[in-house]
């Protein structure tokens, strides 16, 4: 459970801790954090979709109990067990590795839809 303990067991049988905050995230949490993101970024939307990337990746895996920090966008899109989920994180994969450079306004959307997806997942309650 989120702030718990989760994500299985380790070596040994040891129960495994759920990982702490990523640093340098804002004091509002992740929804306050997306914000930042989307407007933060508007000179660099491609930056931004991957900050996103990292900062939902943290959040995803400490919901689940587990280190999610190096899957790849792509492996998420895939293999979440929520269609909500592979969806954000298929459109996000698009926009950070995609031909066509972001704009200002797919960042400002693909955040919005980050938000809810958040929000529907229960990931702003772990911060």
């Amino acid at each position: 459970p989120p702030g718990g303990v989760g994500g299985g067991r380790g070596r040994g049988g040891a129960p495994r801790p759920t990982p702490p905050p990523p640093p340098g995230a804002p004091a509002g949490g992740l929804l306050a954090a997306i914000g930042e993101i989307g407007s933060g970024y508007r000179d660099d939307p491609r930056r931004g979709c991957h900050e996103l990337s990292r900062l939902l990746r943290d959040h995803a895996g400490r919901s689940r109990g587990r280190d999610l920090s190096t899957a790849s966008t792509w492996e998420l899109s895939r293999k979440s067990g929520d269609k909500r989920v592979r969806t954000l994180f298929g459109r996000l994969a698009d926009l950070q590795f995609g031909r066509r450079a972001p704009l200002p306004i797919d960042l400002s959307r693909i955040c919005r839809r980050a938000v809810e997806v958040a929000k529907a997942e229960g990931w702003g309650r772990a911060s």
